[in-house]
């Protein structure tokens, strides 16, 4: 029974973020973590919680000693998995796009995190391949204004940002894929955004064939739901440090300390919330998240909300302000 379990001595209080389609409901609540559960649950993990009187899947943000709410707090039902799969960045970065877009951070992070493989969370991981310097034609790129410095900047470990235009000729899969086993070969990870599933193997062949291919992911709708998986989990793991995908992999949640976006190729999309991919991978590039829009933007979500916490009946939530923007 609820009644008899026991909390965690440690920082009690969960905070999680259900993925409910509701906007109103794109909040976090409060809920307790039994004792049986302290070890597993970590802020990233996927959890269960009953919400409204069903079960409902969601993340784990944060742990806390006390809750804002004054009533009584409903249980954490179960740890879906200990892998920390939300990492602190990709956090930031969805609820940047969220509020940017006028979405809801259930709909990014559903894009940005891929459905959990059981048996292929619990492989081994292979071990990371060594770093090794690639083979770059700086002939090629001594064509360009400031190309070499560009090399140079990225081979040194730093972030440089540039807007580069292939020359009619070039072979851009490979220039990319130079940029890209430059910054692997630091120890870092890169990641490149294509349009389409033709890039996309384009790009990845170049990189495997200049950095290898234990060294190289894939990322695109298409896969199935394992193999999507495991080369997502490499990335998460960074036993991959390059990878390559369509819209989606602007999310790939590489070592926060070690992301370099190393090149895009920009795409437009529609989905829910609907965005460009060149906008988060700017965000990531600069290693922080944007500042909060202006009010007269169309479509900007409403001012933040106070703290809601949950009951062991359902939630209850604080009431919204009086007033809030709204597209016209």
């Amino acid at each position: 029974m609820a009644t008899d379990r026991t909390a965690a001595e440690t920082d009690p209080v969960a905070r999680i973020l259900p993925l409910l389609p509701l906007p109103h409901l794109d909040r976090e609540f409060d809920y307790l973590i039994p004792r049986e559960f302290d070890a597993e649950a970590r802020p990233g993990v996927r959890v269960r919680v009953r919400f409204a009187g069903r079960l409902v899947d969601g993340f784990l943000l944060s742990r806390a000693a006390t809750s804002e709410h004054t009533g009584r707090l409903g249980w954490l039902d179960r740890v879906v998995s200990p892998e920390v799969v939300l990492t602190p960045e990709i956090a930031a970065l969805a609820d940047a796009v969220a509020a940017r877009y006028a979405g809801t951070r259930a709909d990014v992070l559903r894009l940005a995190v891929p459905p959990r493989h059981a048996r292929v969370e619990a492989e081994d991981p292979p071990p990371a391949p060594p770093a090794t310097a690639p083979e770059i034609d700086r002939t090629a790129w001594s064509r360009y204004r400031h190309g070499e410095n560009f090399l140079d900047a990225l081979a040194a470990g730093r972030a440089p940002r540039a807007a580069w235009q292939a020359l009619p000729g070039e072979d851009w899969p490979r220039r990319l894929a130079e940029l890209a086993a430059s910054v692997a070969a630091t120890g870092h990870a890169a990641v490149l955004v294509v349009p389409d599933q033709r890039d996309l193997d384009r790009v990845v062949t170049a990189c495997t064939d200049l950095a290898g291919a234990d060294c190289v992911v894939g990322l695109a709708a298409g896969l199935g739901p394992a193999v999507r998986y495991r080369r997502w989990l490499a990335a998460l793991r960074g036993t991959a440090r390059i990878v390559v995908g369509t819209r989606a992999a602007v999310f790939a949640p590489t070592p926060p300390s070690a992301c370099s976006w190393c090149g895009t190729t920009a795409t437009t999309c529609t989905p829910s919330p609907a965005r460009r991919t060149r906008t988060p991978g700017r965000w990531r590039c600069c290693g922080r998240t944007p500042p909060a829009p202006p009010s007269s933007w169309p479509g900007t979500p409403a001012p933040p909300r106070p703290r809601p916490s949950s009951t062991p009946g359902g939630p209850t939530t604080s009431p919204p302000p009086a007033t809030s923007s709204a597209p016209a």
